[in-house]
């Protein structure tokens, strides 16, 4: 599948999911980096900040998954690019497949992920509420 930018009713989509060499987050439905706005590109940022202070928050956990993707979304204030437009809220969605027993341990590494520990995810609560969800696959 091409990878694509998602934009319905005026939200920005960008997911990046850990690749399966388990080397690097790479971009998932999002076109070339070097094809997005700097608008998307600051969620982009936001879901790769995310995804490796997890994910090291999850290996000093010792919590081993098999899959992990992030996607973050962003509603604008205007639908049309504007000088002044910003972003209403941000929201970031943890998908994570790992053993039914870790799941207490993942949400917690969510949970401080986002509330002390991911510098980006604090920097953009102070433009727009940043929420995020767990989906837990067992």
């Amino acid at each position: 599948m091409e990878p694509t930018l998602l934009f319905q009713d005026g939200q920005v989509r960008i997911a990046t999911r850990w690749d399966d060499t388990g080397l690097k987050f790479m971009p998932s439905h999002t076109p070339p980096l070097d094809t997005l706005l700097p608008r998307e590109l600051m969620l982009y940022s936001l879901g790769l900040c995310a995804a490796k202070t997890a994910k090291a928050l999850l290996d000093k956990m010792r919590v081993e998954f098999s899959a992990m993707e992030v996607c973050v979304t962003g509603t604008l204030d205007d639908l049309e690019p504007k000088s002044y437009t910003a972003y209403r809220d941000m929201h970031i969605e943890f998908r994570i497949t790992a053993d039914a027993e870790t799941l207490p341990r993942v949400e917690h590494a969510i949970e401080i992920t986002h509330d002390k520990y991911c510098g980006l995810t604090l920097m953009f609560q102070k433009i727009a509420p940043v929420t995020n969800t767990l989906v837990f696959n067992p």
